[in-house]
């Protein structure tokens, strides 16, 4: 997998995805976490569309599908 620019495309379906935000802290330092896409062009921090819109233009600048989970091992 790898980063896709906001700029080249968005996700073609609603879900949770793995974001970069650039200038999220005060010293302008970027965030990599989790937000939800509502299949149109809006990003959210939470999974529920009613929760804060966090996509205005600069926001989140990449964006990639989540990776599978880990496998349990057996023991």
């Amino acid at each position: 997998m790898s980063w896709i620019s906001v700029k080249d495309r968005l996700p073609l379906c609603n879900g949770r995805y793995l974001v970069h935000r650039p200038h999220y802290y005060e010293n302008g330092s970027g965030l990599v976490t989790m937000c939800y896409f509502d299949g149109t062009d809006t990003w959210h921090d939470d999974d529920r569309v009613n929760f804060e819109r966090v996509l205005s233009e600069g926001d989140i600048d990449y964006w990639m599908p989540l990776p599978e989970p880990p496998e349990e091992k057996e023991t």
